[in-house]
């Protein structure tokens, strides 16, 4: 504020023109009465933004010791999905070309064998001539010629397996920061300021997180957004997930809610293997399990229990048996989702018809760490959709109990991976 006594001015509070002082802020002028007041004023000003900033930093703390980004349990998926495949094909052609090997290797063997009873019989009997001499070197040089240039092998692409996409991050939402200056014109900030309230919490900083992309080479993607808890959305083409035969692309109108009673329910039907369904579950949720051998009792208990997720082993029953299993199933509206543990079909049609005769098949895998990594992604991404649907609603309470649910969901995924990767 600057000094002046400039007649044509007044006080802007009591109209006094006399010892005026303009303020270069607000362009208002006031008297050597009512300066202090304003200056007094701007300072509660200033006071009160220093407190909002220090308010808003001690909830970013918070937020950022209390969570770890979802995507990265999703990463961890990826790695640990991508180091199976590469390690199944690098055994898979490791055995092929241990058997080309070992064939070549009989080969030369049996013709050593060959020509040294050839050898040893026109020894003995003294029955030779430059002929079979001549024939004998020649031999000779045919075999050193093999053992000089053994079988002609490389290790080529193959174009028709289905290509291991590299991820990627792609931030869809411009950066917060970028859209805060530091020299806001004064009367634009002092606006801004006087709708800043301390009321923040958790709820209204969980709305301003960034969005987030993993891009798989555009064409399976996780997206997350509007929200720093779970929303896992897969965007892969319901052909393109018929033809991997692994992930069923159908929709249900059905939501797990966590915070309702939900029921896991087991089916193994006479494997000689025990089965790791039941202990990975129990690294990764704190529901318990039912475990059945019978598919009467396994059935029975199904029309008694609400918001079902059912596990069956159908690796040991035959085709018939199965689909009389699920076409059961099928039936009951209590159950929302079933995991198969199984080696679907190789035929692309009767896989794709397979899939849409049971919609609620949301996985089948040979591999149950596999379809146990599959079930805890769905479940996350269930739990916040239903936390979407809860703070639409207005019941910001439930919505945020199934946010946590879903974030404490993929923590635990991600250790059961990280303790995989120790071993392996």
């Amino acid at each position: 504020m600057a000094s002046s006594n400039n007649e044509k001015s007044s006080c802007s509070i009591c109209g006094v023109r006399r010892w005026i002082f303009p303020c270069d802020g607000c362009h208002k002028s006031f008297c050597i009465t009512h300066a202090p007041n304003h200056r007094a004023e701007l300072t509660t000003q200033l006071t009160s933004i220093q407190q909002q900033c220090e308010h808003l930093q001690r909830i970013f703390n918070q937020h950022e010791k209390a969570q770890e980004h979802p995507l990265f349990s999703l990463i961890d998926v990826w790695e640990h999905d991508t180091i199976i495949k590469i390690q199944q094909n690098a055994q898979k052609v490791r055995d092929e070309l241990r058997q080309i090997h070992d064939e070549s290797n009989n080969q030369m063997k049996t013709i050593f064998n060959q020509f040294s009873e050839q050898i040893r019989i026109g020894r003995e009997t003294d029955d030779y001539t430059e002929i079979e001499l001549n024939q004998w070197k020649e031999q000779l040089i045919n075999i050193k010629k093999q053992l000089e240039t053994p079988c002609d092998i490389e290790l080529i692409p193959d174009n028709n397996l289905s290509p291991i996409h590299l991820i990627k991050i792609n931030v869809t939402k411009s950066n917060l920061i970028s859209n805060i200056s530091s020299f806001a014109p004064t009367s634009q900030l002092h606006e801004d300021t006087n709708n800043i309230e301390c009321s923040c919490d958790n709820d209204e900083l969980d709305k301003q997180q960034q969005s987030t992309i993993v891009d798989i080479n555009d064409k399976s993607s996780v997206e997350f957004s509007e929200s720093n808890e779970p929303n896992t959305v897969w965007k892969e083409e319901a052909e393109t997930n018929l033809n991997l035969c692994d992930i069923s692309s159908a929709e249900s109108h059905l939501l797990l809610d966590p915070t309702k009673n939900s029921h896991l329910l087991f089916l193994q039907l006479s494997s000689i293997i025990e089965s790791q369904i039941p202990q990975i579950l129990n690294q990764l949720t704190d529901h318990r399990l039912q475990i059945f051998d019978q598919k009467e009792a396994f059935l029975n208990q199904l029309q008694h229990c609400e918001q079902i997720i059912s596990f069956i082993d159908i690796s040991n029953i035959l085709s018939d048996e199965q689909n009389c299993l699920l076409d059961k199933i099928l039936e009951l509206d209590n159950v929302y989702y079933i995991y198969i543990r199984g080696i679907p079909s190789e035929d692309d049609d009767e896989r794709s018809n397979f899939f849409r005769r049971y919609p609620k098949i949301k996985g089948m895998f040979e591999n149950e760490q596999r379809l146990m990594v599959q079930w805890a992604i769905d479940t996350a991404n269930e739990y916040k959709k239903t936390g979407d649907m809860y703070i639409e609603k207005g019941d910001k309470d439930n919505g945020r109990k199934c946010f946590e649910q879903g974030i404490t969901l993929y923590k635990r995924l991600s250790v059961f991976l990280n303790e995989k990767r120790r071993i392996r």
